[in-house]
């Protein structure tokens, strides 16, 4: 589904596409390495609300870029929905999503609230430590019109 977000990304105060990382899995873990995490500008709980909440990392907030995203996107609302992603079992045998055949096919992964609270501890396969609405960036080169906030 094509998707237009408006998303703020903390702790940085450019995107500089030279650095950026094609999402790659991990052997162990339900997060790939690489992507560009942000999350919606307008979402019920996110980074920011995240890091004051847990007191952790609240340095990050004091930069950050928003900007917008339109790009083909797979919505996780729900548990049903993230058992319908490609899967690839992990070293310890469980099933994880495979994001790199995720991102052959979509440029980003949006995991709504309701996503994420049905995925956190489900059995099995959960999203555990996606901790908020979030947005990972499979392909940036639909990032646009962005904006540096903080210093």
């Amino acid at each position: 589904m094509i998707m237009t977000f408006n998303l703020i990304t903390y702790g940085i105060t450019e995107f500089r596409m030279e650095l950026f990382e094609q999402v790659k899995n991990k052997s162990f873990g339900n997060k790939p390495k690489g992507g560009f995490w942000a999350c919606p500008v307008d979402a019920e709980f996110g980074w920011k609300e995240f890091c004051e909440s847990e007191d952790w990392n609240t340095e990050c907030l004091d930069k950050h870029i928003t900007f917008t995203f339109t790009g083909d996107t797979l919505v996780i609302n729900s548990l049903k929905d993230l058992l319908a992603v490609p899967m690839v079992r992990d070293i310890t045998g469980q099933l994880r999503p495979d994001f790199e055949k995720i991102a052959e096919k979509y440029d980003a992964i949006y995991l709504t609230h309701q996503g994420q609270a049905e995925t956190r501890y489900s059995q099995g396969i959960d999203l555990h430590g996606w901790d908020i609405e979030c947005v990972l960036i499979l392909n940036p080169k639909n990032i646009k019109q962005y904006r540096q906030g903080g210093m």
